[in-house]
């Protein structure tokens, strides 16, 4: 599969998974999640989904109410897009924004000292 063709996949599919949380899920954890990012396997049978959550707490109860409803989200996400083969979910955590937040705190700790 193309680069383009992949990288379109991943799209779609993040695309989608954000609607129906939004539309179709009723789990107060899950509704804080924001789809951060989706990498589809060179095979298309796995699917990486990273996610972060609004303030940044209660991951791990997060993470275990997506993983036990992955199978409602893969199922629903077949037939939105009409796949030969739906991947596989696996949602896992990105601490991306976290890091990003303590480098910027950082940079601007830094910056204050050659200020003066």
């Amino acid at each position: 599969m193309s680069d383009f063709k992949k990288e379109r996949l991943d799209t779609l599919i993040m695309q989608n998974i954000t609607k129906i949380i939004r539309r179709d899920i009723r789990d107060k954890r899950i509704k804080k999640i924001t789809i951060e990012e989706v990498k589809v396997s060179p095979d298309l049978h796995n699917a990486n989904v990273y996610f972060s959550i609004q303030g940044g707490k209660n991951k791990k109860s997060t993470e275990i109410a997506l993983n036990n409803g992955k199978k409602y989200l893969r199922k629903k996400l077949a037939q939105i897009l009409n796949l030969r083969h739906t991947p596989e979910l696996n949602f896992i955590y990105d601490s991306l924004e976290k890091n990003a937040t303590s480098i910027e705190n950082l940079i601007e700790k830094e910056s204050k000292k050659y200020d003066n």
